[in-house]
């Protein structure tokens, strides 16, 4: 997907759709087609391939596939022109917990949020977004990405008036030369042709520069050549000036173009054909009121935006905070539980030593019992013994006695 994102797109349009049975492969092929398109500069301005990743990742998946999937989301509305919505899922992406988001993932969005503030002129936020850009790019070990972004930053300070940071950034993506691709070959040159005219360099010494640029780089739908034509006229080159615009128009739609109708006027007025100097300058004045009208609508864009990201991230600390207090209070009865518990097990534990020793003070008192009992029987047999042989003493008397009244006959004898 980042050494050769042609054949990644390639692979994934070889792919029969009809055999993604699940919704967690539908959902990593939406994403993963996304990434491609948007890899090979493939513009698309719709959500409808993303969709199914979308809904798909916002309970399912891990933290950098739900980020990545707010991204591009992101990407789709900045292709559309639709900032407001674009910044609205950057802060989508930027609530979740990015500890767990790689930091190539991270330096996207925030360039991202940077093309964003700038074209909506706003310089400071756009300056905080590419140095966050710049930072994890560097982490990510992502050169390319960060001479870009180096460039970027330079490109905010030209209008912002900041020569110093200008050449700063200038400076810090001349470090990473060797990585830098065809983009960047021609966004630097650009830089350095507008450094140059900031700052006085010698006509001869950018006009040499220019030529080595043209004839090294020959990719002339990529070659700003209204900046060229501008650096021609402040050396009073008005013709090749006008040259240059002409090479500008042939590979540009200028239809639009602020710039192009700014330094045409002034070329025009330089070779004296002031009639379309000024007709140039009326389609300048038109473009800059229509500029200022679109920035003014950016501007409260970017102030509901920011009203809107405020909410989105207040609600995510609400959530957090329920979360933590739940937490806390689970933890509180899990810890009154155990306490309890605790304690009742000591209770427990007495009523047993209490029972032990009732236990033990009745086994004590059944074997006093018993020893009463055995002696008691003893006893008791003993004296059965002696009962038995007095009464047979007596029987033996009374027989005797009987024998005896028989034999004496006494006259108490028929007495009633």
């Amino acid at each position: 997907m980042n050494d050769n994102p042609e054949s990644s797109l390639e692979v994934l349009e070889s792919i029969d759709k009809d055999l993604l049975s699940t919704r967690k492969q539908k959902a990593k092929y939406a994403l993963l087609y996304s990434m491609a398109l948007d890899k090979n500069y493939i513009d698309i301005k719709a959500d409808s391939i993303i969709a199914p990743a979308v809904k798909y990742y916002e309970c399912h998946g891990s933290k950098e596939d739900r980020f990545l999937c707010n991204y591009y989301r992101a990407r789709i509305y900045e292709n559309a022109g639709d900032n407001e919505n674009a910044l609205l899922y950057a802060a989508k992406a930027e609530s979740l917990d990015t500890s767990r988001v790689s930091a190539e993932s991270k330096c996207l969005l925030y360039a991202m949020k940077g093309r964003v503030y700038y074209d909506a002129r706003k310089l400071i936020n756009a300056i905080e977004a590419y140095e966050l850009a710049c930072k994890y790019s560097l982490r990510a070990g992502k050169y390319c990405h960060y001479a870009n972004y180096c460039l970027r930053l330079a490109d905010v300070y030209i209008y912002n008036h900041d020569n110093a940071n200008l050449n700063k950034y200038i400076k810090l993506a001349e470090q990473f030369h060797s990585y830098f691709g065809t983009f960047e070959i021609h966004n630097y040159s650009r830089l350095i042709i507008l450094s140059m005219l900031w700052n006085g360099i010698a006509t001869k010494d950018y006009l040499d520069y220019i030529d080595n640029y043209i004839k090294e780089h020959p990719q002339y739908d990529m070659i700003q050549w209204h900046i060229i034509a501008k650096a021609y006229l402040s050396a009073g080159c008005t013709e090749e000036a006008l040259t240059m615009l002409d090479n500008y128009a042939k590979y540009y739609d200028v239809s639009l173009n602020i710039s192009y109708y700014g330094i045409l006027s002034d070329v025009l007025e330089e070779l004296g054909d002031y009639e379309r100097a000024l007709n140039a300058q009326k389609i300048f004045a038109e473009l800059v009121k229509e500029e200022d009208v679109k920035r003014h609508r950016s501007d409260i864009e970017v102030v509901e935006d920011s009203y809107r990201s405020e909410l989105i991230q207040t609600r995510q600390r609400h959530y957090t905070s329920y979360a933590i207090s739940i937490s806390i209070l689970l933890l509180t009865l899990l810890l009154y539980m155990n306490i309890k518990w605790k304690v009742q097990r000591q209770h427990n534990k007495k009523d047993l030593e209490e029972l032990q020793q009732e236990y033990a003070a009745l086994v004590s008192l059944k074997e006093r019992m018993d020893g009463t009992y055995q002696y008691l029987s003893g006893q008791i047999s003993k004296q059965s013994h002696t009962d038995q042989e007095l009464m047979k003493v007596l029987g033996q008397r009374i027989k005797s006695l009987a024998a005896f009244r028989d034999t004496c006959k006494l006259p108490w004898h028929n007495v009633t």
